[in-house]
């Protein structure tokens, strides 16, 4: 098994100081107090009794973990939406029953409850309300002693789960760590620490540099290292969304994003984010979500819309179920693919879903909605013209570069990839290249979540209601039964003067 544990120091920290107080010996390393981002990362091999026999079942499966107000980093930062999220991928086709009954197998494991935790959508589960930080540390925490033994975790931001043919990965990331570390290392165990700080000299605003020493537990060695690579997810710094909902109460809301800065693909934009590449486009808008079987989406009716186009939509595509019928049926999964050319002028958005029949009860059912992400999806593999650093402060050539990194003593490694960063089985980054750099658009809203409220029949009143409708149909009828009396009677004396009126006739005829 192999253990890496990361320290990425924040700019205040004073990264000599801390290099020159870290005590090394073959079974552990002393770190003095710091404060930064921490991750651990453990590469195992696949263990059929950590999530009960999967192996036989599931090609591979992930689970995401992020904390709703967690606030991330440049460098540590995957950007996984806020909750917990399940992705399964099965060997073969399997029904939506047997998914349910695995899906259930899992969460036993984390003590949830499926049907009222989670939102079951195409690719597995996804969180449909909180389901309780507190529970889940504790559970990540028991993970943790279980491989990595000795030391304390702390409160985790992000965590990751992911299996596939190379075993089981786990990673467990803390973005506001501020304490002393002793970190062990035991038997059959790879240990390896890195302390790093951020190099700015090399660092822009598609790539990130750092440096500091690795430390590798068992030999006691420790080594300078420079690590520079490409940023997979970027902050577009002058434009965030306001996510809201209108047409609430009701059965058919409108999810509305309200744009505020410039909309402009960040390849393009001033300032910041000049550049001299070439005027084919390189990114597209996106917008993602999972919401609960509470909702729907109208897959005729999103065409209808003019500024977005719909890419995917999965899950529940039962239209006219109730909710309450509706369970264990699956959530939905949308993809849209957004136009910004034509919000120039509204600089907002509204996408139309509907709510489905709630069961009645004393109030309005509260549904909890994630607000989902909006983002850029860029291809930086297309040609650019004079330009080392895409989106770059000052793009840099590459000879300037090179000038750069000569001035330092130890050799840089350049890496294509984010050595933090990794390809995910499900979520929005699974339907998109390894390539693809994504741009994100900040949310102006703290929260993660955003409350629906659906109109619900009151339980206490169905006496009142079954009452007030019997007396109503009663009242109908006696209506209709006197205007149909009423209209008999108002024709029979017309019957009876026409009769008169032939009698008279033919009396009139018998005299003459």
């Amino acid at each position: 098994m192999d253990h890496r544990i990361t320290f990425i120091l924040d700019n205040k920290t004073d990264a000599s100081e801390v290099f020159s107080k870290v005590k090394l010996t073959a079974k552990s390393l002393e770190i003095p107090a710091v404060t930064g981002s921490r991750q651990n990362v453990l590469r195992v091999p696949y263990e059929a009794s950590l999530f009960g026999d999967w192996a036989a079942v599931f090609q591979g499966f992930e689970i995401t973990y992020r904390y709703p107000e967690a606030v991330g980093n440049e460098i540590l930062d995957s950007y996984n939406s806020a909750g917990l999220f399940l992705y399964l991928r099965p060997r073969l086709q399997l029904l939506d029953e047997e998914i349910r009954t695995i899906g259930s197998m899992l969460l036993q494991d984390l003590g949830l409850e499926t049907e009222t935790k989670f939102i079951a959508t195409p690719s597995g589960f996804s969180s449909k309300i909180n389901v309780g930080d507190v529970h889940v540390q504790q559970w990540l925490s028991s993970v943790f002693s279980r491989f990595a033994g000795e030391g304390e975790l702390g409160h985790v931001d992000e965590f990751s789960a992911a299996f596939g043919s190379t075993g089981l990965n786990i990673s467990f990331t803390s973005f506001d760590h501020a304490q002393p570390d002793t970190v062990y290392t035991k038997s059959g165990v790879k240990t390896e620490v890195g302390v790093f700080e951020r190099e700015p000299r090399l660092s822009s605003v598609d790539s990130i540099a750092i440096n500091g020493f690795r430390y590798a537990l068992g030999d006691a060695q420790e080594k300078r290292t420079m690590l520079q690579f490409q940023r997979p997810h970027r902050l577009v710094p002058v434009s965030e969304v306001h996510t809201s909902l209108v047409n609430v109460p009701g059965l058919h809301p409108k999810l509305r994003l309200q744009f505020e800065g410039d909309l402009r693909e960040p390849m393009k934009l001033a300032g910041s984010f000049e550049t001299n590449s070439t005027k084919e486009p390189m990114c597209e808008l996106f917008y993602h979500v999972n919401y609960p079987n509470d909702v729907y989406w109208d897959r005729y009716e999103l065409k209808w819309l003019q500024a977005v186009d719909l890419i995917g939509l999965w899950g529940s595509d039962n239209l006219e179920q109730p909710q309450y019928a509706n369970t264990l049926e699956w959530g939905s999964e949308i993809l849209l693919r957004v136009d910004p050319g034509r919000l120039v002028e509204t600089q907002s958005l509204e996408v139309p879903f509907h709510s489905r029949y709630a069961l009645p009860g004393n109030s309005s059912d509260i549904v909890e909605l994630l607000l989902g992400e909006l983002f850029w999806g860029c291809d930086l593999k297309k040609p650019v013209q004079a330009a080392e650093s895409l989106a770059g402060t000052t793009p840099i050539e590459r000879e300037a570069r090179q000038a750069k990194i000569d001035q330092f003593q130890v050799e840089v490694d350049a890496l294509s990839h984010s050595p933090f960063d990794y390809t995910a089985l499900g979520g929005y980054k699974s339907y998109f290249e390894p390539e693809t750099v994504f741009y994100h658009v900040a949310n102006a809203a703290s929260q993660q979540t955003m409350q629906l409220e659906v109109p619900a029949a009151i339980r206490t009143d169905f006496n009142a209601i079954r009452y007030a409708t019997l007396a109503s149909v009663l009242l109908g009828t006696a209506y209709v039964v006197k205007c149909v009396l009423g209209r008999s009677q108002s024709r029979n004396p017309d019957r009876k003067n026409r009769k008169k009126t032939a009698e008279t006739r033919g009396r009139e005829t018998t005299k003459n």
